[in-house]
């Protein structure tokens, strides 16, 4: 039997094999729900973060609200898509994982910083690498600056679970994936390991998958 980790890059692997076919994966729009937080906090409107980006989910919607989107992934496939796509510079939409950006970004920080769908995507599939991930995205916040991350919840208890699946292409095709679905309470307090201070909003009530999105700040010394 492979191993998750194997499982999953070869999922990866199969998904930028795709995009290089011209299929265009993750670039839906941003949830309704995310869309209203970030128009309720324009009044700090500024730089955006797109964690994740693939294609380049989100950022014509950033930048019609008068927001300065910036990107990142770590599948170069991708990043250089969203870069011809919605013309953005290499300094702009870059590759890199979510543990390399105090590396990457040096002294920039930003007003929002968008992990939607990256959870889902891998985050949590190493649990040994999940707070290293998050601090390099708390990292990224300006002051006041807010993380919004969403979550399929992986359950009770101070765990999740594994969740096996068939991603759906355009054309028909399936590619099977895999991803580790986290508990809310795991995590509540990987976000609080990092310093920071979480909100809960239910994106979907289905049972069977339920997704939530998280509002994240830093905590006031």
């Amino acid at each position: 039997m492979p191993t998750t980790e194997a499982r999953y890059q070869a999922f990866v692997a199969n998904c930028a094999e795709a995009v290089e076919g011209g299929l265009e994966l993750w670039d839906d729009g941003l949830d309704p729900l995310v869309l209203g937080r970030l128009e309720a906090g324009k009044r700090r409107a500024g730089r955006v973060l797109v964690a994740g980006c693939g294609t380049g989910r989100g950022i014509a919607e950033l930048a019609s609200m008068g927001y300065e989107p910036w990107a990142f992934d770590v599948s170069a496939s991708m990043v250089a898509l969203c870069r011809a796509r919605h013309r953005l510079s290499s300094e702009r939409c870059f590759v890199a994982a979510a543990a390399d950006l105090p590396r990457v970004l040096g002294a920039r920080r930003f007003d929002w910083v968008l992990a939607l769908g990256l959870v889902s995507g891998g985050l949590w599939l190493d649990p040994g690498c999940v707070v290293r991930q998050l601090a390099g995205l708390a990292d990224a916040l300006a002051p006041r600056g807010k993380l919004l991350l969403d979550f399929l919840d992986g359950g009770p208890g101070e765990s999740g679970h594994l969740a096996v699946f068939d991603y759906p292409l355009p054309d028909g095709r399936k590619l099977p994936g895999c991803c580790f679905w986290p508990s809310r309470t795991q995590v509540l307090r990987d976000l609080d390991r990092v310093g920071l201070r979480t909100l809960l909003t239910a994106l979907s009530h289905n049972q069977a998958e339920p997704l939530w999105l998280a509002e994240a700040t830093r905590v006031e010394a």
